[in-house]
């Protein structure tokens, strides 16, 4: 399944490797690619720049991903920007805190460039889906 069309992605995670990585390969399939490696300071950035998909990792010093979801949604008009949980942890863990934080979902680290971008285009639109204008 192919996303509806370029999106804009933020990739927030603490780990310069998995940022540089990730943003290779979401660029690679034609789509604008933001990073921080920091937490602190997300919350802002997203309610400024309005990205379509946050892919955000879950275990990050100072503020755990859930939460800047948690706080974005507290501050935001609309529920337009899909939040994906991007984590190593177990996956039985990840959907349930997915489910918890009102994630459009998560995907694990460690999948291949394939699964990945498929995963990650399978919640947009089932994202885009459940918050379009009935």
């Amino acid at each position: 399944m192919n996303a509806p069309h370029k999106l804009k992605v933020l990739i927030v995670d603490d780990d310069a490797i998995v940022l540089e990585v990730t943003r290779e390969l979401l660029e690679g399939h034609g789509h604008e690619v933001h990073v921080r490696e920091r937490a602190l300071g997300t919350t802002p950035w997203i309610l400024a720049e309005r990205p379509d998909v946050v892919l955000i990792d879950v275990e990050m010093p100072g503020i755990a991903g859930d939460q800047i979801l948690q706080v974005s949604r507290e501050r935001a008009s609309d529920t337009a920007t899909a939040f994906v949980l991007y984590s190593a942890l177990p996956a039985h863990e990840l959907a349930s805190l997915a489910r918890r934080s009102g994630a459009a979902g998560y995907v694990s680290k460690g999948v291949g460039d394939n699964q990945l971008i498929e995963e990650l285009n399978q919640l947009v639109c089932k994202h885009l889906a459940a918050t379009a204008p009935s």
